[in-house]
């Protein structure tokens, strides 16, 4: 039985990219914005509901670009969550990606104001059973999709060969509501590229991004 032709990798452009990457960031920011005017910080139930409208809108954002400039919908293959076609995927040995990846994660959390110190996100204070239930069960996959599908699974591979670049520091640049961490972000953000362009896919990124995530969370405030 043959297998079904893929459809061609459209490139983008990088100011259509950049665009895009700050309508987002945008919207996070915005959501950031009415939860601290609230007296919702991280983690609390409002700043929960601020953060799921934005990854929510994050999908809107990246199923109308599908539509509007592809003519093709959310799926596998757009999001990068099934194998990519051999244009999107580079020849990288997998000690090279692993080398990569490590290097970025040690450095993300050395250089600068790094996502992963909880000074970068306000006071620290325990988060509830349930909270915490909702945040590793709810908020942190919802992340981890809209983020791996938007910036490494559609965007990366429509960047050209330098994708894994560009789209780490769009990555980064669109967390504006926690600007500090946009430099650690960046790192983190090319090892997990590497990864990406080695396998062809983001499931790998996103397991790593997810179990950061959540790692961290544990960590800080239960």
């Amino acid at each position: 039985m043959s297998e079904q032709p893929t459809a061609p990798v459209v490139q983008m452009p990088l100011p259509r990219a950049l665009g895009l990457t700050l309508a987002v960031g945008a919207i996070g920011w915005g959501t950031d914005r009415i939860a601290a005017h609230a007296g919702w910080r991280f983690p609390s139930v409002g700043y929960l509901v601020g953060e799921l409208v934005w990854k929510l809108a994050t999908i809107g954002v990246l199923a109308w670009a599908l539509r509007r400039y592809e003519g093709r919908r959310l799926d596998g293959e757009t999001t990068g969550f099934s194998d990519a076609p051999d244009a999107s995927r580079r020849p990288y040995p997998l000690a090279t990606a692993g080398v990569v990846l490590i290097a970025a994660v040690v450095l993300s959390a050395t250089v600068g104001h790094s996502a992963g110190q909880a000074s970068a996100y306000g006071k620290v204070h325990p988060a509830g059973f349930g909270l915490i239930l909702a945040e590793v069960l709810i908020r942190y996959p919802l992340n981890v999709f809209a983020e791996e599908a938007f910036f490494r699974g559609w965007l990366q591979p429509r960047l050209g060969a330098n994708g894994p670049v560009l789209a780490a520091v769009l990555w980064g640049a669109c967390h504006l509501q926690q600007v500090s961490t946009i430099p650690s972000l960046v790192l983190l953000g090319l090892g997990l590229g590497a990864l990406r362009w080695w396998q062809g896919h983001v499931r790998s990124t996103a397991a790593v991004h997810y179990v950061a995530d959540v790692v961290f969370f544990l960590t800080t405030y239960t």
